[in-house]
């Protein structure tokens, strides 16, 4: 694990603190997302980590950036929804992009992110599987976590 800058919390005291750290989860459905915070939040725990769900809208080129196609109203529910039943302290970010490479390159540099798929729905876990070859590709650290499995347990 890389330690990404020290900052100072005050001249008086002069003491250099690490940032905290961040846990992103990649929000590809909503089943898949909530597992990601809940393993987000396992994890999260043991390294005193903040988690942060990374909320992508990818709007179409014939549309204006800033007129996406899903109400922004939608997600926020869509997130107050998932912090409820994960039962997790959780911030969230949506990003309005016209791919998803444009969220490799607004996350900080080296971020530690989880993407969560079921296996058994090929269609998700395929493009879950590029979705984590873009952000690797940009330098992230990126965590596959199989849902599969986890909904038959």
């Amino acid at each position: 694990m890389t330690l990404i800058g020290i900052e100072e919390t005050g001249a008086a005291r002069g003491q250099a603190v690490a940032p905290q750290l961040e846990v992103n989860v990649v929000y590809v459905n909503h089943q898949a997302a909530l597992y990601g915070v809940r393993e987000a939040a396992r994890l999260a725990a043991s390294l005193h980590a903040r988690i942060r769900l990374v909320v992508p809208s990818v709007v179409p080129y014939p549309l204006p950036l800033t007129e996406p196609p899903v109400q922004m109203a939608h997600f926020e529910q869509c997130i107050q929804a998932l912090a409820s039943e994960a039962n997790a302290n959780i911030s969230a970010e949506i990003f309005l992009c016209r791919e998803y490479r444009d969220v490799a390159r607004m996350l900080p540099k080296e971020s530690l992110v989880i993407v969560a798929a079921q296996t058994t729905a090929w269609r998700f876990w395929s493009g879950a599987q590029r979705l984590g070859r873009v952000l690797a590709g940009f330098g992230h650290h990126v965590f596959f976590v199989d849902i599969g499995s986890a909904r038959h347990a």
